[in-house]
């Protein structure tokens, strides 16, 4: 996720100005990342509206560990 979301913006075109008080590698780190994540598994789970975002939120949680240890950041 973080590759293609660096992908998608040229860093020469954000400041972190626009995402104060953060810096742009934790605006990614922090909003943007898990945003997609929990999209992704709404998607894949076929879940919509407040409910399914708790929902997908709460698998992107509970399913963390197995995820950071199967695919570690590089």
């Amino acid at each position: 996720i973080h590759e293609t979301l660096q992908g998608m913006f040229n860093k020469d075109d954000l400041s972190d100005v626009v995402v104060d008080p953060m810096n742009i590698e934790d605006f990614f780190q922090y909003v943007l990342i898990p945003e997609v994540a929990v999209r992704l598994i709404m998607g894949d789970m076929n879940l919509r509206g407040p409910n399914g975002m708790a929902s997908a939120t709460k698998i992107m949680k509970e399913s963390w560990s197995y995820g950071s240890q199967m695919f570690p950041a590089e």
